[in-house]
């Protein structure tokens, strides 16, 4: 930390996790499918925006990804390596040992691997039969025991401390979201709401790219175990998020394991493409591959458009951005356009309205009001020197703030009541506004000049 700064040292464990699920996914793939299909896959992935901008924040979501896949493929690799007529005693196995181990390291990353077991083990005993008891029983035995090891708090509370840990999971409160029009501030939103994003998150020709695989896979033209494998993850970790009590909310956040899979179907599908160009006569082979490879390299230029909010990128089939907000898709969940430039503007406006004589009491007593913005990054900045502490933080819209710093997140306006702020005539008075593609992403408010009236519908 003292060598990149707090946010760098904290951001980097991500990015590293990022760079080993590429590694790992072109490794897998290109066993079974080829090297021109690994790496399609491999690409596909760091072009998904959702993804890639996921990787610069310090959470475990991207981490999980990684773990998921790891499961997966150690688990996939204990079954081919198990003997046709090989039962129980395969679970002692180094193959099966090892993705004991892996499931374990899952479950120590997030809950969200307590899932696992319902995609892997249906589909290994459905195509392998006997052969995949053994893995199972070691997924089975050494997941849980490698959980407890690996969390030393649990040694003295072991079942309390356990059920403490469940109950919080599963009792969490529900976080608001914006979604086609409507804000789901205490309830989740609808069952397809997964599938929806995914669509609507997920580079075109990338998503053709899928959809062609996915037919191939059904039809049994592509029956690689790597693809029908992919294919089972990604159905199975979107159905478990689609379900009435799954939590639905950030966007793909909470589903990014299935990412993986869907850049492995992708890669089929492009492969397949590839394949079927080069067999056409003449020129015509020789165009096709040309502008397979231009279509295929476009597809990262919504990294680059989106720079450096990925989180806000949708594709052209709501009309990017711009039709996604018309459509009442949300703009931003984490606040992160409460950037540098926003933070430091903030200093400045404060310095500017002690110049000009604006009382806010001695230093350390102007109160600003974060609204959109996780409410730990005020004191947070400040606590690592990245802002001043001349100011203090307060409660969301509170009637006393000096200054409101409203980030473009429209289910937390709505959860506080303050969808008002979204209205053009809030940010034409604002004293900083953050742009991106023309959209105001973060925007500080002098409290005096703030208008008061609703006009979204929040679900409750």
């Amino acid at each position: 930390a003292g060598v990149l700064g707090t946010l760098s040292a904290a951001r980097i464990a991500p990015a590293l996790c990022l760079g080993a699920t590429v590694a790992l996914l072109a490794a897998w793939c290109e066993r079974e499918l080829g090297t021109r299909a690994a790496l399609m896959a491999a690409v596909s992935l760091v072009f998904f925006p959702r993804v890639f901008g996921a990787a610069h924040f310090a959470s475990l979501d991207i981490p999980m990804m990684l773990t998921w896949l790891v499961a997966v493929v150690t688990f996939e690799r204990a079954l081919r390596r198990a003997p046709e007529k090989a039962g129980l005693r395969q679970a002692w196995s180094p193959a099966a040992l090892v993705a004991g181990l892996a499931f374990g390291l899952a479950l120590l990353t997030k809950l969200n691997a307590v899932f696992l077991p319902l995609v892997l083990w249906p589909w290994a005993l459905a195509r392998y039969g006997r052969r995949a008891w053994g893995p199972i029983l070691a997924a089975l035995i050494i997941g849980p025991v490698l959980f407890f090891i690996g969390w030393p708090s649990l040694y003295h509370h072991l079942v309390p401390g356990t059920l403490a840990y469940l109950l919080e999971k599963v009792g969490r409160p529900v976080l608001p979201v914006y979604y086609l029009g409507r804000a789901y501030v205490d309830a989740y939103a609808p069952w397809h709401y997964p599938l929806v994003m995914v669509a609507v998150t997920v580079p075109v020709g990338l998503l053709a790219g899928a959809v062609a695989a996915v037919v191939a896979v059904v039809r049994r033209r592509q029956r690689a175990p790597v693809a029908e494998l992919s294919l089972v993850n990604l159905v199975g970790i979107l159905l478990v998020a689609a379900v009435p009590w799954a939590p639905k909310y950030d966007g793909v956040r909470l589903f990014l394991p299935a990412f993986p899979f869907l850049a492995v179907l992708v890669g089929v599908g492009l492969d397949g493409t590839w394949c079927w160009l080069k067999a056409l006569p003449g020129k015509w082979r020789r165009w096709g591959l040309a502008l397979a490879v231009v279509a295929v390299v476009v597809q990262g230029f919504g990294l680059i458009r989106t720079w450096p909010f990925h989180l806000t990128y949708y594709n052209m089939v709501v009309g990017g951005g711009r039709g996604a907000r018309r459509l009442g898709f949300e703009t931003l969940y984490w606040g992160e356009a409460f950037d540098r430039k926003a933070w430091r503007a903030l200093e400045e406006v404060i310095a500017d309205g002690r110049s000009e004589g604006r009382s806010y009491g001695p230093v350390g007593s102007v109160r600003v009001s974060f609204i959109g913005v996780a409410k730990e990054a005020p004191e947070f900045l400040q606590q690592h020197g990245y802002l001043t502490r001349d100011f203090i933080p307060v409660r969301p819209g509170a009637p006393e703030a000096d200054y409101l710093v409203v980030a473009r997140s429209e289910g937390w306006l709505a959860r506080e009541g303050l969808l008002h702020l979204l209205e053009p005539k809030a940010i034409e008075e604002a004293v900083f506004v953050r742009r991106h593609l023309g959209v105001p992403l973060c925007w500080i408010l002098s409290q005096e000049a703030t208008p008061r009236s609703t006009v979204i519908e929040a679900v409750r």
